[in-house]
């Protein structure tokens, strides 16, 4: 299944005259008004149909890291919150302030902040931002005799624009301006670093030709790479040629990304400025294209489902140049279908895809075990942790380290048996001694052994047996003995009884 161009949301292109800048926003979208270009201006926050500012209570670089990032300049924040530089529309209400965010936000709208429109800002605290463009390098340490570029020093004949050096450096792999009125030009084999790097607003001298521009500074170079740049990531930005200045006629940007790691492709026009016949054109594996003019410009968002995307731009021999353009594209990467590894297979739901949050079920061949049985799709569109099964091995748990733990049941076990069978044999023995003392006992009976007077008659002396099974219906079956061997006897007993127990 291919889609070049699949739109997500139903937006309609408004035109603001010549310059052809798209402005059909929506909820939350934020862009940096009245300045030179895209990458710099007043920020504003589109809600409820409108556009508002931000106040500068609570503002600081994280907050301007998410828009910068939002905006499409994924290279982050070169200058951040000059109040009041671009002076705001009196109609303009104030949307949004105390803003927190921690700089990791994919747009200003995720991050903390007061209700709508409840402050109690004015507009001189309405925050500016100027971003880095995708192909800005740094500011650097450069002064005679020892530049950072040394390819060419041009001899400006009119005043300096950042366009204009990125013109005069063609056939070069960088541009830089310096002092506000400066063009250098250099290659990849000039060593820009070498006298050290210093923070962005050390280059934030005006442009000669165009105040609003920032040209370096004191002997600091802002430097720039100007080649049309390639791209082979699953995100990125795209610029038009000259970028931040303006194209010219004849310039042609050829690129080719590559998309097969990405399910899906989300596409935005941050800016869309081209005049007379100059064209965009989108292509992919398949043949399909789609050409974007002055005429015809693009839906803000789109959706791309292919593995390549061919992008060219032209512009004709008789274009009067224009702003260009900086699109963005960020991929919704896709985990594998199928992976192989030894002695077993993933048990995976019958999808097309398989996206980040997406889960998996490792199945092992007989014998085997999974180290980890649920694989997870990460946002890297790899299957987490990595599939794997390992062989069973008797009194071995696979998935836990070998501690010497893992014996600890069996030897439980035989320790509760031994126990009992223990305990058994005391209890047959303590059993067997007293039933032999009982015997012994019953074999001295003293009512057996009772010795009687010489020529005494036995039948009175003795007992009668019947009398303890109460068959002769005597009132009293206890028999009191008064003889003194007998009682000598039964104390007899009593010792031996006692001297067994």
């Amino acid at each position: 299944m291919h889609t070049l161009l699949v739109i997500t949301t139903a937006l309609f292109c408004v035109h603001s005259g010549a310059a052809n800048i798209i402005t059909n926003y929506g909820e939350g979208d934020i862009r940096l008004a009245d300045g030179p270009n895209p990458f710099q201006g007043r920020l504003e926050i589109y809600h409820d149909e409108s556009w508002g500012t931000v106040c500068s209570d609570g503002w600081n670089e994280n907050n301007a890291q998410v828009v910068c990032r939002q905006l499409g300049f994924l290279g982050g924040v070169l200058l951040d919150n000059v109040v009041n530089k671009y002076p705001v529309p009196s109609n303009i209400s104030i949307h949004l302030s105390n803003v927190v965010c921690d700089g990791l936000e994919p747009a200003l709208t995720e991050c903390q902040y007061n209700d709508w429109s409840v402050n109690g800002c004015n507009h001189e605290q309405d925050v500016n931002v100027y971003c880095k463009v995708h192909s800005y390098r740094g500011c650097f340490v450069s002064e005679f005799p020892n530049y950072a570029l040394t390819g060419k020093e041009v001899g400006m004949t009119d005043p300096l624009k950042l366009e204009r050096c990125m013109e005069l450096c063609d056939g070069y792999d960088f541009m830089g301006v310096e002092g506000g009125d400066s063009c250098f030009c250099g290659n990849v084999a000039d060593d820009y670093t070498r006298y050290g790097e210093v923070v962005a607003s050390e280059c934030t001298l005006p442009c000669e030709g165009d105040s609003k521009q920032f040209c370096g500074g004191i002997s600091r170079i802002a430097i720039y790479e100007r080649n049309c740049l390639p791209t082979s990531a699953s995100s990125g930005v795209l610029l038009s040629p000259n970028f931040p200045g303006q194209y010219s006629m004849d310039d042609r940007c050829e690129q080719q990304i590559n998309l097969s790691m990405n399910a899906k492709t989300h596409v935005t026009f941050h800016l869309f400025a081209l005049t007379g016949d100059d064209a965009l054109t989108l292509s992919d594996e398949f043949g399909d294209i789609v050409t974007y003019t002055a005429s015809n410009p693009p839906l803000m968002r789109s959706v791309i489902e292919i593995d390549t995307l061919n992008v060219e731009f032209v512009s004709s021999s008789t274009s009067s140049g224009g702003d260009g353009y900086v699109i963005t594209y960020s991929g919704v990467l896709k985990c594998p279908s199928s992976i192989k590894f030894a002695n077993g297979s993933l048990l995976m739901e019958d999808l097309q895809f398989y996206y980040e949050g997406d889960t998996a079920l490792v199945m092992c061949d007989d014998g085997f075990v999974p180290l980890q049985e649920d694989l997870v799709c990460t946002e890297d569109g790899e299957w987490f942790p990595v599939p794997s099964c390992v062989e069973v091995i008797p009194g071995d748990l696979p998935d836990e380290p070998d501690n010497g733990s893992g014996n600890f049941e069996p030897i439980l076990l035989m320790c509760v048996v031994l126990v009992a069978i223990l305990g058994i044999a005391f209890f047959m023995v303590f059993m067997g001694v007293i039933c032999s003392g009982k015997r012994q006992s019953s074999d001295k009976t003293p009512l057996e052994n009772v010795d009687t007077p010489s020529g005494s008659d036995n039948s009175d002396s003795l007992v009668d047996r019947d009398m303890f099974d109460g068959t002769q219906g005597n009132d009293n079956p206890q028999v009191e003995i008064e003889d003194d061997d007998a009682v000598s006897t039964t104390e007899e007993e009593g010792q031996y009884l006692s001297n067994i127990y």
